[in-house]
């Protein structure tokens, strides 16, 4: 990331849905670090009767890589909402960008667009992880 305040990435956010409305299977959130060229994927799981899920912190270096994970982990015949926020307040260093931090900054003032009824289909997930790595906002 950019240790420049000013510096907007986008963060894709995508929600598994479980049988219930209001309740989530997986929850991730991806963005591209300029600095490093990875992708990031911050994620969870939903808690278990017993047993609290640990979130997960993970990179990927290519937009191909990165799809087929987010496919694996949730099958592209599962239904997911899709959320682009768009965050100006993300640590410099990218190892500091936790679940819990991303999860605490998405802020419906930062959404930028929330997409309903989406798959994890791998070319459409290409797409838009080369939207993220290629659309960002420097200030220079």
């Amino acid at each position: 990331m950019s240790s420049d305040p000013s510096v907007d990435c986008l963060v894709l956010r995508i929600i598994e849905r479980d049988d219930s409305p209001r309740k989530f299977d997986q929850d991730l959130y991806v963005l591209h670090d300029i600095e490093r060229d990875v992708f990031l994927i911050r994620g969870k799981r939903s808690d278990l009767p017993r047993c609290p899920m640990k979130s997960y912190a993970l990179e990927c270096s290519t937009a191909y890589d990165t799809a087929h994970f987010i496919s694996l982990i949730i099958p592209p015949e599962h239904r997911c909402v899709f959320e682009l926020y768009s965050l100006d307040d993300l640590p410099a260093d990218s190892n500091e960008i936790t679940y819990d931090y991303l999860n605490l900054s998405k802020d419906p003032a930062k959404e930028v667009v929330a997409y309903l009824k989406q798959n994890t289909e791998p070319d459409k997930l290409v797409r838009l992880l080369r939207t993220l790595r290629e659309v960002a906002n420097n200030y220079e």
